[in-house]
């Protein structure tokens, strides 16, 4: 009798115990379910993690990540926090035998703002293609116009290259568009087409009138156009304004049915603003994550994650009319704003 009492009482405990073992867990409602997992990335060194109000990690320069294996299936709330940062919050929910991913975006509360040019009126900025080179239009009063070129890599404005170049960078309308090839960027306004030939070693600038714009070049409408698609840089993800400048539209570009975890559909909207957006980009060496600005709001930063409901906007600047473009080459924000060209790192 002590055998068969001992017998049972070892399969009692030995059977759940094999169970828990094996990734089964009871749930609030006495269900048994295979359990799942939960990886959360930080983008900032030294940010806390925590689950459910739970501290479990401060990432350092070698591990920005946490994974937490076995858990019950069930809604987890999920918070990254850093000193200076605008914290991130998600509710993330956890599913039987698979590992639900999160990653968290921050900005920071006070950036700091390095000015590169003021007491003018700027009016728009274009980025190159191959982000070497700026393009910054200033007012200069009585419907004149001139364009200036920034070079980020020396944190210089190229100095121009005599009177003809000075000549040829003015324009009587702000209504200017830009094409860029190699070194060279070619103007087109209403009444001429400028020819303009940077050396970044000598950080000077030589602009000429043309007579054509080259066939080969890439115009800045493929990258910066609110009438068209702005792609990612691994060119499977694309956003847009619409045609009232009222919503952003996000798009899955791949041909794999499988979306990845920041899309509902392949074609969703992001944002229905009840203020002008003025323009878009990705954050930087983001997908999944882009900036706008809304015309005498700001500029903002908006996830594409929108589990439970909970896609997070986060403030970047607040200023009057700002306008802005964003390199992925030094992970910067360029931003023009009335009388001031400046930049920060995110």
């Amino acid at each position: 009798m002590l055998f068969i009492a001992s017998t049972a009482i070892f399969a009692v405990a030995v059977i759940p115990l094999l169970m828990y073992t094996a990734g089964y867990r009871l749930t609030s409602d006495f269900k048994i379910t295979k359990t799942g997992g939960l990886f959360i990335t930080a983008p900032q060194v030294n940010s806390d993690i925590f689950v459910d109000n739970n501290f479990k990690k401060k990432t350092n320069f070698l591990q920005n990540n946490l994974f937490i294996q076995n858990l019950t299936p069930r809604s987890y709330s999920v918070l990254v926090a850093k000193e200076g940062f605008w914290p991130w919050f998600k509710k993330v929910e956890v599913e039987p035998k698979m590992v639900a991913e999160a990653r968290a975006f921050m900005v920071p509360q006070d950036p700091k703002w390095d000015i590169i040019a003021n007491g003018r009126k700027f009016v728009s900025i274009k980025i190159s293609p191959d982000q070497k080179t700026i393009a910054v239009l200033d007012e200069k009063g009585s419907g004149n116009y001139h364009l200036l070129f920034y070079q980020p890599e020396t944190n210089s404005i190229l100095t121009e290259n005599g009177a003809e170049t000075k000549s040829s960078l003015s324009f009587s309308s702000k209504n200017i568009n830009i094409s860029w090839l190699d070194n060279k960027a070619f103007i087109q306004s209403q009444s001429k087409i400028t020819e303009a030939e940077m050396d970044f070693e000598k950080n000077l600038i030589k602009a000429s009138l043309s007579s054509e714009m080259p066939q080969k070049s890439l115009n800045d409408s493929q990258s910066q156009s609110k009438e068209k698609k702005i792609v990612s840089s691994n060119e499977k993800t694309a956003i847009s304004i619409n045609s009232q400048n009222k919503e952003i539209l996000a798009e899955w570009l791949d041909k794999e049915d499988r979306l990845p975890y920041y899309f509902e559909s392949k074609e969703m909207i992001l944002l229905k603003s009840q203020f002008r957006i003025d323009n878009i980009a990705f954050f930087p060496y983001r997908e999944d994550v882009i900036i706008f600005a809304a015309d005498q709001q700001g500029i903002f930063a908006l996830e594409f994650d929108n589990r439970n409901n909970s896609r997070l906007v986060q403030p970047i600047y607040k200023g009057k009319n700002p306008y802005f473009v964003v390199s992925e080459k030094d992970g910067k924000i360029y931003l023009i704003d009335e009388s001031v060209f400046f930049s920060t790192k995110l």
